[in-house]
C-alpha cells in the first residue's frame, strides 16, 4: 500500500483558453497604440507641434540665445494673430470646394469658381507668411540661417507615409 502513495501524480491545472486568447489580443492592442504614438511623434518631426505650429520642429529656436529666441517668439505670435483669421477664411473657402464637388447634379462652373476663390485666398495667407519668415530670418546668424532654410526646405517632404525627394 505504500507505492499507492508515490503513483499518485500532481494534478496541474492550466488557465482556461480564452483566458491566453484574451492575453494575446490585450498585447496586440496594446502595441498598436504604442506603434501609433510613436509613429506620430516621428511623423511630426520629433513634436507634437501640429502643421502650423511646426517652427519648434526645425530645432533652430531651442539653440538661439534667450533674447533672440523671446524675439523670434515675439515675431512669430505677432503674425499668427495675423493670420487666424486669413487662416479661417481659407478653410472655409476649401469647405466650399468640397460642398460644390459634392452636389448632384455638379455645377462645373461653380466648382471652378469656387477653387479660384480658393487659390486666391491660400496666396494671399502665403503672400502674408513671407514677412514672418524675413523677420525670423533677420534674427539668425549665417549658420542658424542655413539650418534655418535647411528645415523650412524640408517640411513638405514627408507626406501620406512617404518621403519625396532625398530624406534629410
Amino acid at each position: 500500500m505504500s507505492g499507492d502513495d508515490t503513483s499518485k501524480s500532481a494534478v496541474r491545472r492550466r488557465s482556461p483558453r480564452w483566458v491566453r486568447i484574451l492575453l494575446v489580443v490585450s498585447l496586440a492592442i496594446n502595441l498598436l497604440v504604442v506603434g501609433a504614438i510613436v509613429g506620430s511623434f516621428a511623423h511630426s518631426g520629433g513634436g507634437w507641434s501640429g502643421p502650423w505650429g511646426r517652427w519648434q520642429s526645425y530645432r533652430i529656436i531651442h539653440n538661439l540665445p534667450a533674447d533672440r529666441r523671446a524675439r523670434v517668439h515675439e515675431i512669430w505670435r505677432s503674425y499668427r494673430q495675423k493670420l487666424r483669421p486669413k487662416r479661417a477664411a481659407l478653410k472655409q473657402a476649401w469647405g466650399d470646394v468640397m460642398k460644390r464637388l459634392g452636389e448632384e447634379p455638379l455645377d462645373q462652373k461653380g466648382v471652378e469658381a469656387a477653387l479660384e476663390r480658393a487659390t486666391k485666398t491660400e496666396l494671399a495667407v502665403r503672400r502674408s507668411l513671407a514677412p514672418m519668415i524675413v523677420g525670423i530670418a533677420g534674427e539668425l546668424d549665417s549658420a542658424q540661417r542655413r539650418r534655418f532654410i535647411k528645415g523650412f526646405a524640408n517640411r513638405h517632404r514627408h507626406r501620406f507615409g512617404r518621403w519625396h525627394g532625398e530624406r534629410p
